[in-house]
């Protein structure tokens, strides 16, 4: 099988992901990507979905997109999907480290060509987004193949034992009707009387009487 993605959306690892054409705060970038059946970015492979951004430079003329990492005040950078905690430095820019206070508003990690790493901005910006689906599987024409050979024989096999019985049962109902003929005959026999065989002697009594 092979991966692949919906036109308009790139392949980074095992996932999809697109980037919208219009800006919007986080919020409405997280409801946008619903309505299309996708959630706000969740990497799976953050290091080469950083290089991939790095790679590309401005997209749409737009350098930074909010992706699915939020903490609202007095709490943990979580992923809204996933609720887990975003706790890797790695992949953060080192003057929006994750480890820094939160403040009194609620903050979205967005990723952007040039940053080297994820950075926080807040939540309330309107910003270019990043959305995410799952990879589809393309069955290859080989695989196809595979598949309908495999029917094919099972059904084959399947055609070829019902013939094999239908087969079966003629001959056993012909040896069947056989021998119930074979029994009514000797039965048949059995029952008619006999004629006593008439002597030799009495013939020619009974002719020189009649001289």
């Amino acid at each position: 099988m092979t991966d692949i993605c919906p036109e308009d959306y790139t392949i980074i690892g095992d996932e999809c992901f697109v980037f919208s054409k219009i800006k919007g705060n986080w919020n409405f970038a997280q409801e946008a990507c619903k309505e299309e059946g996708d959630i706000l970015a969740v990497p799976s492979d953050m290091q080469s979905f950083l290089d991939y951004i790095e790679s590309q430079g401005p997209v749409y003329g737009q350098r930074r997109f909010f992706i699915g990492g939020k903490r609202d005040s007095g709490s943990d950078w979580t992923w809204h999907s996933k609720d887990e905690i975003i706790f890797s430095k790695e992949y953060w820019n080192k003057n929006h480290l994750h480890s820094m206070p939160s403040l009194s508003v609620s903050e979205c990690t967005t990723v952007q060509h040039g940053s080297k790493g994820l950075k926080k901005w807040f939540c309330s910006n309107n910003f270019r987004y990043i959305c995410q689906k799952p990879v589809i599987q393309e069955t290859s024409s080989s695989d196809e193949w595979c598949t309908i050979s495999s029917v094919d024989i099972f059904l084959i096999t399947l055609i070829l034992i019902l013939l094999l019985l239908i087969f079966g049962l003629i001959v056993y109902a012909f040896v069947v009707k056989k021998r119930l003929q074979t029994s009514l005959s000797a039965d048949k026999e059995y029952a008619l009387p006999k004629k006593s065989p008439v002597r030799q002697d009495s013939k020619n009594s009974l002719y020189g009487q009649l001289l």
